[in-house]
């Protein structure tokens, strides 16, 4: 299909964007859990004299991400930087832009990175103070936009490809369950030239690697991701002939109500 192609260009063109750093500590490139937050996609932590900088790229162009990362100075050294482990003290970053001021509390996890965002908006708009968590496993943006075919995801237990049982379905037509500590879920909506060349949402789910790969895997398991203007709670159960999802979607908009919906899916891709 095109949206084959469109998304191997896509993951050709963003790879050539960005040059990993050294993977120590919090140096290195990481990738949004939720690629859909609105927020930033991708943050890395390089060395440049001395000093440890941030560089963030966020949603631009309908949810693609920036081609130029936006720098922010730290104070933390390399070695503090590169010897930074699970439960050490956060640092704080800021910066100060024509309309807001923003402050990054970062720490790292048991499962990835974690950034504690918050901007003070200085214009005359009147919005007020924004403050948003945001969760990173290691790795770049391109990662996320992987061959939604998923040649490379094992397919036993929870982990592979699934797609929806019902072919004319206008909702999630795909996921795609990968091992990446954590293991995490992304979803394919359809659009109108076929499925989607990117993902809806990626959620992180409460399994372990063991858990998610284990040939008789079955139960019941539930997640829930904050896009800002929506939560959604994805409640699944795996069992011998495929796996079921629900969606409840609170809109944050209290003129908008709620949305439930309920998919079934057996293994294998789209396109298959």
């Amino acid at each position: 299909m095109k949206s084959i192609s469109l998304n191997l260009f896509l993951v050709s063109a963003a790879a050539a964007l960005f040059c990993h750093a050294d993977e120590s500590g919090i140096l290195g490139t990481w990738r949004a859990v939720e690629q859909d937050s609105g927020y930033f996609k991708q943050v890395e932590f390089v060395v440049r004299g001395g000093k440890v900088e941030m560089r963030t790229w966020s949603s631009v162009n309908g949810g693609e991400i920036s081609s130029e990362a936006e720098v922010v100075k730290t104070s933390l050294s390399g070695s503090e930087a590169a010897a930074a482990k699970p439960g050490d003290v956060p640092f704080v970053a800021s910066k100060q832009f024509s309309f807001k001021n923003s402050n990054y509390v970062t720490s790292l996890t048991e499962n990835g990175l974690h950034i504690t965002a918050s901007d003070d908006y200085t214009d005359d708009s009147g919005r007020e103070t924004r403050t948003s968590e945001l969760h990173f496993v290691r790795g770049s943006y391109s990662d996320s936009l992987a061959q939604k075919k998923g040649d490379d995801i094992p397919g036993t237990g929870w982990l592979g490809i699934w797609k929806n049982r019902d072919e004319s379905t206008r909702g999630i037509a795909q996921l795609t369950i990968r091992d990446l500590d954590p293991v995490t879920m992304s979803t394919w909506g359809i659009m109108s030239n076929g499925i989607s060349s990117r993902p809806g949402t990626t959620v992180a789910l409460p399994l372990t690697s063991e858990e998610a790969s284990a040939a008789d895997a079955k139960g019941r398991i539930q997640a829930t991701t904050d896009l800002g203007w929506a939560k959604i709670t994805y409640s699944m159960k795996l069992h011998r002939d495929g796996l079921d999802l629900e969606t409840e979607t609170d809109y944050k908009d209290p003129d908008r109500g709620d949305q439930t919906f309920e998919y079934e899916f057996v293994r294998g891709a789209w396109e298959d």
